[in-house]
């Protein structure tokens, strides 16, 4: 497809991945044509060209705000990495969600682990968790 080829954006899978994923973390610091541009072009897969003719613009124009949009949601992650901690915190609750079913069985390094994992998540909430 497009995204993988020739427009000088997201060059792999991973990349546009990672790049939609922090999206739904950042978007709300976007500004609203931002948002619009991100959104027809990553989710609702419109060309370059498409976006412009339908906001009236130039394909450049249009390939300059996703690659802005692209360095601002790096750069807010790199700074506030909201995206990591959640990656940490679901890889949290994996681990307890087995901790506890090991509980039921009456294992006592399961109930540590849990413990363990419970004083992670306290002390991570008051990092704003």
């Amino acid at each position: 497809g497009k995204r993988l080829t020739g427009d000088g954006l997201s060059t792999t899978l991973g990349h546009l991945a990672e790049i939609t994923r922090l999206f739904d973390f950042y978007a709300p610091l976007l500004t609203d044509k931002q948002r619009d541009l991100f959104t027809l072009y990553y989710e609702e897969d419109l060309s370059l060209a498409e976006i412009a003719s339908a906001m009236d613009t130039s394909r450049q124009a249009v390939h300059s705000t996703l690659r802005r949009v692209e360095s601002l949601l790096t750069d807010y992650e790199n700074r506030l990495a909201l995206a990591k901690k959640d990656e940490q915190y679901q890889a949290y609750y994996v681990h307890l969600e087995g901790a506890i079913k090991d509980l039921a069985g009456g294992d006592a390094k399961a109930f540590q682990v849990a413990m363990d994992v419970l004083s992670i998540l306290k002390g991570g909430q008051n990092d704003g968790f």
